[in-house]
C-alpha cells in the first residue's frame, strides 16, 4: 500500500492528514513480460490446474433421459423457473413472423427434476408476449388446466394398473395439501419411472391434440419443449489435464441424458467446460486480473482481437465486470459474446471468477441474487450479532482455517467442440492472467472494510429520529449496503445502484476515466457494433434453423432494477476510483447530528429510486414507520390503536364473504395482495393467488366497515374509545352495523348531520378515490387502512380507468343504498371529532347528554336517526350495554 500526496489526488476525494491510501494489486502479479511464456517453466510461480465439466443445457421436444426416474411437479417451485439469462434463445412465431428471444424470456416452469440437482423445465411460447419484462411468469390458470387437462390424463395412460388413479383431481387440490398452517406451499414431487418417462413427451402432445379437438382452449400449449438443465456439479467431473477425450461423454452417461439425443442434435446441446487455477504453495488466493479479459478471449479461445476488444469494454452490454473486494484491477467477468463474436469454439457464455463464492452463496430458491446479502432493514438496525457481525465472523474464520481462494473460468459451448474447448485451456500459461495474493491478506482486505462499515452502522441504532430518516445520512448507509454486498458478490450496477454511486463515489471528467477505473456501463452498445447480438440477429435471420438455439441479446444483472443506461454524451463525468480500490467522496460528522451524513446538500434523488431499490419500500412510507415505531406507547385494551396499520380481515374456519357485485367483466380475475404486516408486498410473485373482481371488491367493502371501526378516536384521558364494541369483535363488524337506525348501539357519544347528496358525494370521494387520488403518508387514517391499500392494489392490477370508475360507482351505489349512517369522512382522516357548530342550514343534533363544548365523533346520516345507549352491537345480535357503556362518561 502507498501513500499519495495530496495534490495528486482529486479534489472531491476524502482525505486523512492530507493523505490518500492507495492499493497496487498488480504489484503481486505473477508474470512479467520478460517472464519466459512457457507453463512449465519451474523458475516461475508454481500454479496447478484441473479441468471439469460443470453444467449441462439441453433443449429438446422431448425428455431425454434415460436408465433414471423423473420426479414430476404438479405444483411447481417457481424459483426455479428459467429467470436469468443462459446464453440461448429460441425461434417463436410473433404475428406469424419468426424471431429468436431469449430462453428466459418464454413462459416456462419446473416441470419436474431428476438425480441431486438436475431439472426438467417446460417452456410455452405459445404464452410468449414481447416487450414483457418478467415474460418468463406462467399464469396459475395456464398451469392449472394444462395440469388437469393434459399431464392427468397422460399420466394415467402411461403409469401402468391404475397407478396414477390417485393423482390429484385438480391442480387446487394438490396446492391445498401442500399449503401448511402459516401459509407455505411445500415442494413435492410424484416419481416417475424411466419407461413412464420414455413415453411421457408423445403421450403429453397426443392428449393435448385430442383436448383441442374436444374444445379446450389449449391452442396457445402447442410447441411446448423442455430444458434440461445440470448444474453445480463441477466438482463431481474433475478430469486431469490429460484426460479431457471423452469428458463430456462421461458427464452425459453419469447424469442419465439420452446420449442419441445430444449426437443427433448437436446444436441445441451445450456443455459448461471449465479450469481451476490453484497455487501450488497452498498459501495465495490467485484472482483474475482486471486487464486480462481481451487477452483471455484472444489468446486462449482464439477469438479476433477486434471482437475481443469490443466485447471487453465497460461500455459493451455484453460485457460486465466482477471487481474481486473492490479492487480495480483485480476482477473476474461475464462475457455473453455477439454471434460473430463467439469465435471459432462457439463461446455462447464466459465467467471468469473466484471459487471462494461458494463460502456465501446464496441457496437456490431464498432469492434472486446468487450471494447471501445484508439489506438496509437490518443495518439501520444493526446490534451485536446481527448480519454485518455474523459477515465479519465468516470472514475472520475463513482466515484462521487458511481458506485460500481459486482462479475459475468456465465457457459454455456446444457439443460439437466439446474436446477442442478442453484442448484450447490446455498448454496454457495461466500465469499471464492472475495475481497471487496471500490467503490473510486477502480476508483481512474484508474484515478491515466490514469493521469500518459496522462502525457507520452502528451510530444508526440509537439515532434521534430527525437523523434516522435523513435522507443524506440514509444515502451513507445505503453506500454501506451496497459496499457490503459487493466484497463478496458481483456489484449492484443497475440503474438505482449507479445514481446512488454517481452521489456518493467520487468525480472525475470522463476523458479521465480507463476502463479500470470505470465502476459501471456508462452507455448502451453501439448500434454498428458487431458484437452488438440485437443488429446480429436482424443481419442473420434467415440462415437459422427453425429450433436451433442463439446466443442471447443481452445478459441480465444480478439488480432486479429495469436497465435505463444513458448515452456518453449525457454523462460528461462520471465516478472514479483511481487508488486502485473504490474509495468514497468522504463522509461528514457535524456536531449537531448523530449520524454520519454525506457531505453537500440534500441529495432528494436518493428518495426516489435508490431509497426504494435499497428499502423496498417509499421514502415516505419508511418515514411513517419510523416514527410510527419510535411514538407508539403501549394502551389500554380498550382502546383503538387508530394510529397504526390496520390488517386484513383473517376469516375464520368455514366462513366466507359474500359477493355482492356484479360488474361488467367481474369475473375477470386479479392477483390477491400478499400481506406482510399491515402492508401489502409489492413485489409479484408468480404463485399469488387470484380472486375475480367481484369478490376482491366485496372483500374491500367487508374490510372498509372493519377499518371504520378499528380506527375510531378515542377521548383524552379516557381508559375507552369512543366506541362501545369489544376489541376482540371488530373483525366481525359487516355493513349490518352500518344499517342499523340506531348508532347508540356502537357508539358512546356522537354529534350527527343529516348529510343531503353532496355531502355524501363529497365523504365517498375520500373513502374511495379515483385512480391517481390516493392520499400520501400524511393523511392520519386512510393510508393506514386495509381496505385502502387493498382499493390501491385494485386499480393498480387494472389499466383501464373507465374499468377501474364502472368499480367505483357500483361501490358507492352499493354503500349508498345500505348505510343508515357512517363516519363523516374528511379530506385527512376518516373520523372528525370535535366539538364545532355547523352552520344552521344543516340538520344536526348530538347524543343525549353530549355537552356543547365536549368533543365527540361527527358522523352523517342517511335516514332518520334514533340514539338508544342502553343497546350494543355483537356479532351475536344486540345486547343490553353493560354499566359504563350506555353513554360518555
Amino acid at each position: 500500500m502507498a501513500r499519495l500526496p495530496s495534490s495528486s489526488s482529486p479534489s472531491s476525494l476524502a482525505q486523512y492528514n492530507g493523505e490518500q491510501a492507495s492499493i497496487e494489486a498488480l504489484e503481486n502479479r505473477i508474470y512479467d513480460a520478460e517472464d519466459p511464456d512457457d507453463p512449465d517453466d519451474i523458475t516461475l510461480y508454481p500454479y496447478k490446474t484441473s479441468f471439469d465439466v460443470d453444467s449441462a443445457l439441453g433443449v429438446s421436444d422431448d425428455i431425454c433421459i434415460v436408465g433414471e426416474p423423473i420426479g414430476f411437479y404438479v405444483v411447481p417451485k417457481f424459483s426455479h423457473s428459467l429467470r436469468k439469462s443462459v446464453g440461448l434463445t429460441r425461434r417463436v412465431e410473433i404475428g406469424g413472423v419468426g424471431t429468436h428471444v431469449g430462453l428466459h424470456e418464454v413462459p416456462n416452469f419446473l416441470f419436474a427434476h431428476w438425480g441431486i440437482r438436475n431439472e426438467i423445465i417446460i417452456f410455452f411460447p405459445g404464452r410468449y408476449k414481447a416487450g414483457e419484462r418478467d415474460g418468463y411468469k406462467m399464469d396459475i390458470a395456464d398451469i392449472a388446466t394444462f395440469f388437469e387437462c393434459v399431464t392427468r390424463p397422460a399420466l394415467q395412460e402411461a403409469v401402468p394398473d391404475l397407478r396414477a388413479s390417485n393423482l390429484p383431481p385438480t391442480y387446487e387440490a394438490e396446492l391445498w395439501r401442500l399449503r401448511s398452517e402459516n401459509g407455505q406451499v411445500a415442494g413435492s414431487a410424484r416419481m416417475l419411472s424411466e419407461e413412464v418417462v420414455a413415453k411421457l413427451a408423445g403421450n403429453l402432445r397426443d392428449v393435448l391434440e385430442d383436448a383441442i379437438a374436444a374444445g379446450s382452449p389449449l391452442h396457445w400449449a402447442r410447441g411446448f419443449f423442455f430444458v434440461h438443465q445440470v448444474r453445480g456439479v463441477k466438482d463431481a467431473n474433475v478430469y486431469p489435464p490429460t484426460g479431457a477425450a471423452g469428458a463430456i461423454n462421461r458427464f452425459i452417461a453419469n447424469n442419465h441424458i439420452s446420449a442419441e439425443a445430444v449426437t443427433s442434435d448437436p446444436k441445441n446441446w451445450y456443455f459448461d467446460a471449465g479450469v481451476e487455477i490453484s497455487s501450488a504453495s497452498t498459501d495465495d488466493s490467485l484472482a483474475w486480473r482486471a486487464d486480462s479479459h481481451t487477452a483471455i478471449l484472444r489468446d486462449v479461445f482464439w477469438i479476433p482481437e477486434g471482437h475481443a476488444v469490443r466485447m471487453t469494454k465497460t461500455g459493451s452490454t455484453s460485457y460486465y465486470k466482477d471487481p474481486v473486494s473492490h479492487l480495480t484491477e483485480v476482477a473476474g467477468c461475464r462475457i455473453t459474446p455477439g454471434i460473430r463474436g463467439r469465435g471459432p469454439l462457439g463461446i455462447v457464455k464466459l465467467q471468469a471468477y473466484q471459487t471462494d463464492k461458494a463460502v456465501t452463496a446464496a441457496v437456490v430458491g431464498q432469492g434472486s441474487y446468487h450471494a447471501k446479502r445484508v439489506k438496509l432493514k437490518q443495518v439501520m438496525e444493526d446490534r451485536d450479532g446481527g448480519p454485518i457481525d455474523l459477515l465479519f465472523a465468516v470472514y475472520e474464520e475463513s482466515r484462521k482455517k487458511k481458506v485460500v481462494s481459486n482462479a475459475r473460468l468456465e465457457v459454455r459451448v456446444p457439443y460439437a467442440v466439446r474436446e477442442e474447448v478442453h484442448r484450447a485451456m490446455q498448454g496454457v500459461n495461466w500465469r499471464k492472467y492472475l495475481v497471487a495474493i496471500p490467503y490473510d491478506n486477502w480476508w483481512n482486505l474484508r474484515t478491515y472494510s466490514i469493521i469500518a462499515y459496522k462502525a457507520i452502522a452502528g451510530t444508526y441504532a440509537d439515532a434521534k429520529l430527525a437523523d434516522r430518516t435523513n435522507i443524506n445520512a440514509l444515502g451513507l448507509l445505503m453506500m454501506v449496503v451496497w459496499l457490503t454486498n459487493s466484497l463478496h458478490a458481483t456489484p449492484d450496477t443497475g440503474p438505482s445502484s449507479r445514481e446512488l454511486l454517481n452521489i456518493v463515489l467520487p468525480r472525475r471528467p470522463r476523458t479521465e476515466m480507463t476502463e479500470m477505473t470505470l465502476p459501471f456501463r456508462l452507455a448502451r452498445a453501439h448500434q454498428g457494433r458487431s458484437d452488438g447480438v440485437e443488429n446480429e440477429f436482424a443481419e442473420n435471420r434467415d440462415p437459422a434453423e427453425p429450433g436451433e438455439n442463439r446466443p442471447a441479446r443481452e445478459e441480465e444483472e444480478e439488480s432486479s432494477d429495469e436497465e435505463t443506461d444513458a448515452d456518453e454524451d449525457e454523462i460528461p463525468y462520471g465516478p472514479g476510483h483511481f487508488f486502485g480500490m473504490i474509495f468514497m467522496s468522504g463522509l461528514v460528522w457535524d456536531d449537531g447530528c448523530s449520524v454520519p451524513k454525506i457531505p453537500g446538500r440534500t441529495t432528494h434523488a436518493l428518495k426516489g429510486g435508490p431509497f426504494r431499490h435499497f428499502a423496498e419500500m417509499q421514502y415516505d412510507e419508511f418515514c411513517d414507520l419510523a416514527y410510527d415505531s419510535m411514538l407508539f406507547r403501549p394502551r389500554t385494551q380498550k382502546r383503538t390503536r387508530n394510529k397504526t396499520q390496520q390488517r386484513p380481515v383473517v376469516l375464520d374456519e368455514g366462513e366466507s364473504i359474500p359477493t355482492i357485485f356484479d360488474i361488467k367483466n367481474g369475473s375477470r380475475e386479479i392477483a390477491r395482495p400478499a400481506w406482510q404486516g399491515g402492508r401489502i408486498n409489492r413485489q409479484e410473485r408468480t404463485d399469488q393467488e387470484k380472486v375475480t373482481r367481484n369478490e376482491f371488491l366485496s372483500e374491500i367493502y367487508r374490510q372498509l366497515c372493519v377499518d371504520a371501526i378499528s380506527l375510531s378516536p378515542c377521548p383524552k384521558g379516557k381508559p375507552h374509545g369512543y366506541v362501545k364494541i369489544d376489541n376482540a369483535h371488530f373483525s366481525k363488524v359487516t355493513i349490518d352495523v352500518f344499517k342499523d337506525r340506531n348508532p347508540g348501539k356502537v357508539l358512546r357519544a356522537a354529534r350527527m348531520c343529516r348529510g343531503d347528496d353532496n355531502d355524501w358525494e363529497l365523504a365517498f370521494k375520500h373513502l374511495l378515490p379515483s385512480k391517481g387520488e390516493l392520499k400520501a403518508g400524511d393523511a392520519q387514517n386512510y393510508p393506514k387502512c386495509a381496505y385502502y391499500k387493498m382499493w390501491g392494489h385494485y386499480m393498480a392490477q387494472i389499466d383501464s380507468r373507465p374499468v377501474i370508475e364502472t368499480a367505483r360507482t357500483a361501490f358507492k351505489n352499493q354503500f349508498l343504498a345500505d348505510i343508515a349512517w357512517f363516519p363523516w369522512a374528511k379530506p385527512g382522516r376518516l373520523w372528525e371529532s370535535n366539538s364545532k357548530v355547523l352552520p344552521s342550514s344543516k340538520s344536526s343534533f348530538a347524543s343525549p347528554g353530549l355537552g356543547d363544548k365536549v368533543p365527540a365523533p361527527w358522523i352523517l346520516t342517511r335516514q332518520h336517526c334514533i340514539w338508544k345507549s342502553d343497546e350494543k352491537w355483537t356479532p351475536g345480535g344486540t345486547v343490553t350495554a353493560a354499566p359504563g357503556e350506555d353513554g360518555e362518561d
